[in-house]
């Protein structure tokens, strides 16, 4: 990997946990309760890998599944600019197959 294409990736990673850090923060004047965590919240946890830069910095792509790897996911291409996603879902067979 380039040094410029690794700058790139991490500049992509940094943008996409800052996203999800100010999309998590409880709105002006309500108190944040804490809520305890059972086994249940765990298994809805995803896993965000292969987070990529576009070129021209407009776009950031990812995959999104499940935290343990199990199940299908989704590859989400976002508009950095309007934070606009295109997700498309990806897996094994179709339902009912």
């Amino acid at each position: 990997m380039t040094p410029a294409r690794h700058r790139r990736a991490l500049v992509a990673t940094a943008a996409l946990f800052g996203l999800l850090a100010v999309s998590t923060v409880p709105a002006a004047g309500q108190p944040a309760e804490k809520k305890v965590l059972t086994h249940a919240d765990y298994d809805a946890w995803k896993a965000a890998t292969g987070v990529t830069l576009s070129p021209d910095g407009r776009y950031v792509a990812y995959s999104v599944g499940a935290a343990d790897g199990t199940g299908d996911g989704e590859i989400v291409v976002r508009h950095v600019a309007t934070a606009k996603d295109v997700r498309v879902p990806r897996g094994g067979r179709p339902a009912g197959a």
